[in-house]
Formats: structure tokens, sequence, C-alpha cells
């Protein structure tokens, strides 16, 4: 099943080098989460020691353009207040896979691999919820005008989400029904992916007990290499950071705690 899961991938992803395929990652344990957030708080405290505000957040702006720049390019820049400077580049793109476990309706068929993203999303207007990424699959629920629901992945037109509510995935719906609740996050502030539900699987909707399904997807990340400096001291660190969108890009939490 792997086998076939990863040729999928080497067409989807065309050519784009996939780096793993993680099966069911479980949930973190306290002690990665714990590191993980120290990792940030130590960067933001490194930033608030060395650069003004709007230093920071040219840094941080920097940060994204290169993520976000596929040449390598180089990111560079200097406080006039502190005088510290700072220097950035990423590294190519790699594409993680993941095989993750979460309940549903048993209607749900999730052959296609997803792209995923795990964003917060609301629908524009009352929306059907399909067992597949297309028109003609089976409508398994709704969703009302103004619903609030996490995006777990998008199919590889982009023109499909997977909604999922309360740790459950309730079916796809046309993306463009449903706008992104935010558009934005620094890299010191955007979460990581909902890897893992906090449920059994013995959940139920309507007295009916409901499977847990294992979906498979992907995403992207790249190597981020940051250089500070101010007189004699110099601060060197290498971070992976994911993507959920072009604006907003995490801090892997087993790659950098």
């Amino acid at each position: 099943m792997k086998l076939i899961s990863l040729a999928v991938f080497s067409i989807v992803l065309s050519g784009c080098q996939l780096t793993q395929l993680i099966d069911d990652p479980g949930s973190m344990t306290r002690q990665v989460q714990n590191n993980h957030r120290d990792a940030i708080d130590q960067l933001s405290n490194k930033l608030d020691n060395w650069f003004t505000s709007s230093s920071q957040q040219q840094l941080l702006t920097d940060a994204k353009r290169s993520l976000n720049d596929g040449s390598g390019t180089v990111y560079q820049g200097v406080d006039k207040y502190t005088a510290s400077r700072w220097q950035l580049h990423s590294d190519e793109l790699q594409w993680q896979a993941l095989q993750i476990k979460r309940p549903g309706d048993p209607r749900l068929d999730f052959a296609e691999p997803l792209q995923f993203i795990g964003l917060a999303y609301y629908t524009v207007e009352d929306v059907t919820l399909h067992s597949a990424a297309a028109n003609d699959a089976i409508v398994v629920t709704t969703l009302k005008a103004k619903s609030t629901f996490i995006a777990l992945g998008k199919d590889s037109t982009q023109q499909w989400l997977l909604v999922q509510q309360d740790n459950q995935v309730l079916g796809y719906m046309r993306a463009s029904a449903a706008k992104a609740s935010v558009s934005d996050k620094t890299i010191l502030a955007a979460r990581p992916l909902p890897l893992k539900a906090d449920t059994a699987n013995d959940l139920s909707r309507n007295d009916t007990v409901l499977p847990m399904h294992s979906i498979l997807g992907f995403y992207g990340c790249k190597n981020l290499t940051l250089n500070l400096a101010k007189a004699e001291k110099q601060l060197e660190r290498i971070f992976t950071l994911c993507q959920k969108s072009p604006q907003i890009w995490f801090l892997d939490p087993l790659a950098d705690s």
C-alpha cells in the first residue's frame, strides 16, 4: 500500500523531492511541545535583545520572502539603532509525506493524497460536502454559511478542501465556497499542523460508530539558515520551516526542538 501511495506522490509532486513517508506520527510528547515552545521563546528573546521592533519585523518579512523565493537569495539587514545585523537564506523545498488517522463517515474516499494545510476557514455560503473531491461524488452532509472549520488539506487541483470539525473529517467542499480566517502569520506565531486527533477510535455521530480513516498527504518544508551578529557576538541557527500557505510557515516541532 505504501509503495502504491509513494508512486502516486511521484506523479503529484511532478519531480519534486520526497524525503520520507511517516506513517501515523502520533501526538507530540509534552517534552517535544515544551522544547518547541522554548526554541521559539529563545529566538524571540534574542531578537528582542538585539533588534528594535521595526528591524524584527523586517527580519521576519525577509525570512518569509526567502522561504517563498526559490533562487536561494541571501537577505541581510542592519538595525540602525543597535548596529545588530542579520543574514538569512533558505534551501530548496523538500516534501514530507504523512499518513494520519481521523474518524469520519464511512463513505469518505481518501484514495487521492492531499496537500496538508491545517488552516482555519469559514464558509461564505451554504455548501454541500462530498465523499470525494469531485462534483459527482456522494453528498454526505452540508455546512451552513459562516460555519468555521479546519481545512485539513487540499486536493491536487487545489479546488477542494477536506473539512475537519472537532477532530472528525466531514467531507470535501469546493474551496471557492470558503475563505481562510487568517491569511498571514510570522514564523514565530504560526502553529504546527494538527497531525494527531485527540480522540478515541469509537467516536460516534448520530448513534453510529465512526471508522478511523488513514489519510495520506504531504507538505513542503525548507531549511532556513539565520545568522545574527552584534559587535563580537555571533549566532547561527538552522531552522526547518514547513508551509501551510505562501504567507504562513511554521517551525517544524520535530526538527527544531
